[in-house]
């Protein structure tokens, strides 16, 4: 298999935890009287930190996918209302 020099390992580390963390707390936690340990559910309380962990990870892959791309944004192809933004 061929590493990709544009992905950072941390990165894709970080996405794989988010993913699990989240389908635990969804299977622990939001299943309907499956696990009734309360020491579990405690523990599994913070998956929805795993979402927060996605929104971040976007935050950086998707400005690098756009640097790594030469992406460009041209002014005379957005709506006055973008330019104000």
């Amino acid at each position: 298999m061929k590493k990709n020099p544009n992905q950072i390992l941390i990165i894709n580390s970080l996405r794989g935890i988010a993913a699990i963390v989240v389908c635990l707390f969804h299977f622990v936690v939001r299943t309907t009287d499956y696990v009734q340990n309360e020491t579990v559910l405690d523990v599994f309380l913070f998956g929805h930190k795993g979402v927060q962990l996605f929104f971040i990870i976007s935050g950086i892959v998707i400005p690098l996918s756009m640097i790594n791309s030469n992406y460009r944004v041209s002014v005379l192809a957005c709506t006055p209302f973008e330019i104000l933004r």
